[in-house]
């Protein structure tokens, strides 16, 4: 749904202005008079088009982003602390809960003031379930299967993603839309190696006896246990309009995410964790620099620098399939009894690079070549810095601190 920033009261006014006077602001002036007028051929209504967040008042939605930001990144850590001391599935639990309940208030708040606050506290939930339900992945796991089923952790955000554009073209309502995806029902069970941690030893013995009963193999040992991950379908509300093209584009999108994770577990599987990360953060630097030997319009439809760019951020063995091996080796990094905090802690970081991003972005206003160049150095610091944390392949998980310092 877009608007065309012009009213319909004003349109005449436009005339009597100064012939030299900018379109844009021509319409932007007028518009803040009058009544915007929306393409509903697709979408009947969104959020844009419910608060008018166009134009001169586009800032009030970039704010809400920024919010929800903030509210997943304050949730990673402090949801994480919780889960670690009071157990995964309580927090969890809690978690969803107050998705579901925010979640429907979000639909029908007629506030959009009130609607940024209540996201804001939605978001701090849904960090917390993200950071929480993979921990969970990792932990009721064990052997080979841990790396496996540590990065198809991630599958179910694509599915996610693709089944939310189709939910959302089907209902064409964005209150609709946010009232469906907030009826959560999911039976979730304590993770068994945080039992064990902390001496609940009977407790991890049912959770464990129930699972191999659910797969149909005996109980030997809890290495030797395959229970069903616990994935949770993340969704975000999109800041612009989805037409006809931006859901094919985005199930496009989707079908890449599934790929990047099957990559990256013959990736892992074959040359560990350590590896995989520094590949991918040195391509990424290779390529940020290779772009800037090519200035823009130096080749046709600059496909050097289009090409360079595919490999080192989008490509087959670029950055986004090493992904999932970060979350994978942060959580074997940590201990059972701390996991979810440094696991958070982790995710916090990631949140603030999301909303520094845009700033760095911006720097190409002072120079073209600045924020490849940062990017690049950026890279190649990581890179560095993973050098120095021991790899995790083929080893067991750490319960206490205790067992770090073995």
């Amino acid at each position: 749904m877009s608007a065309n920033c012009e009213s319909d009261r004003d349109k005449d006014q436009e005339a009597s202005l100064p012939a030299n006077t900018d379109n844009d602001r021509i319409q932007e002036t007028i518009g803040d008079f009058g009544k915007w007028h929306y393409n509903r051929s697709v979408f009947v209504s969104t959020i844009t088009s419910e608060w008018d967040l166009v134009c001169s008042r586009q800032k009030l939605m970039d704010m809400s982003q920024v919010t929800l930001m903030i509210g997943v990144l304050l949730g990673n850590i402090f949801c994480g602390i919780l889960a670690d001391k009071h157990g995964r599935k309580n927090i969890l639990m809690v978690c969803l809960l107050l998705q579901s309940v925010l979640g429907i208030f979000a639909s029908i708040t007629p506030y959009f003031p009130l609607f940024v606050f209540i996201r804001f506290c939605l978001a701090l939930a849904n960090g917390g379930t993200m950071v929480i339900s993979f921990v969970m992945c990792m932990e009721v796991v064990g052997g080979k299967w841990r790396t496996i089923v540590s990065i198809l952790y991630q599958v179910p955000f694509g599915f996610g993603y693709a089944l939310l554009s189709g939910i959302a073209y089907l209902l064409r309502d964005w209150r609709n839309f946010h009232f469906a995806i907030s009826l959560l029902s999911m039976l979730v069970p304590e993770s068994p190696r945080w039992l064990l941690a902390i001496g609940r030893t009977k407790d991890a013995q049912k959770i464990l006896i129930k699972a191999a009963k659910e797969n149909n193999i005996k109980l030997i040992n809890m290495d030797e246990t395959f229970s069903k991950s616990v994935n949770r379908l993340t969704s975000r509300d999109n800041r612009k309009t989805i037409n006809n093209e931006g859901v094919k584009e985005k199930e496009l999108s989707n079908n890449y995410k599934l790929v990047r994770t099957v990559l990256s577990v013959f990736l892992v599987s074959n040359y560990g964790r350590k590896l995989t990360i520094i590949y991918a953060f040195l391509l990424t630097a290779s390529c940020s620099f290779l772009i800037l030997a090519f200035p823009k319009g130096a080749f046709s439809f600059d496909w050097p620098r289009i090409v360079l760019a595919g490999t080192g951020i989008i490509g087959i063995s670029g950055f986004q399939v090493s992904i999932p091996a970060m979350y994978l080796f942060t959580g074997e990094l940590f201990p059972t009894v701390l996991r979810n905090s440094g696991v958070g802690l982790a995710m916090m970081f990631s949140r603030l690079g999301s909303i520094i991003a845009p700033l760095l972005v911006s720097l190409q206003n002072v120079a073209d070549f600045l924020p490849l160049l940062v990017m690049g150095i950026v890279a190649i610091i990581q890179a560095v810095l993973v050098l120095f944390l021991p790899e995790t392949q083929g080893k067991k998980l750490p319960d206490t601190i205790e067992d770090l310092e073995i």
